[in-house]
């Protein structure tokens, strides 16, 4: 009887494996982070909220990755672990968190999320009409903004 249970067996079974090397496990996707209106009125609130956020996840697990999407009205920023359990007790001890007096959503991602940012690389050489060298009137301003800062005190170390 136990020779025919275990010639039942079928390791390759796809139902029985379960497929945990997604590219997305290792992802947590957080947001309710910031408003559009803080980053416009501070030119280092991203970098602050990205450093604030690498701290807070780097104590759960080894953070390999954090991007904030300043075009996201819902404050929305992604951080990447070196591994899914890092990415899971991310979401156990973040979803439902209050940060800023706002509650913070987390969920691990699952690759159709579309978020927008600013492009670090926008050089459009062929179309640029306006002339702001691909840039818009809004984030020209704010590059601006932040580099008065920059140039100004609030670098000040």
């Amino acid at each position: 009887m136990t020779g025919s249970k275990l010639a039942d067996w079928d390791d390759d079974d796809p139902q029985a494996v379960r497929d945990t090397s997604s590219r997305w496990d290792k992802v947590v996707i957080l947001k309710h982070l910031f408003t559009m209106q803080e980053l416009e009125e501070d030119p280092a609130a991203m970098l602050d909220i990205k450093e604030d956020l690498r701290e807070e996840c780097e104590k759960i697990a080894s953070v390999t990755n954090v991007v904030l999407f300043d075009k996201e009205p819902d404050g929305v920023a992604s951080v990447r672990f070196s591994n899914a359990e890092g990415a899971k007790a991310c979401v156990r001890l973040m979803d439902g968190r209050y940060f800023s007096g706002t509650r913070v959503e987390a969920y691990i991602a699952d690759g159709s999320e579309k978020f927008k940012k600013s492009s670090q690389k926008k050089i459009d050489l062929g179309d640029d009409e306006d002339g702001d060298g691909g840039v818009g009137e809004a984030e020209g301003k704010r590059l601006d903004q932040f580099g008065s800062w920059l140039e100004g005190d609030g670098g000040g170390k």
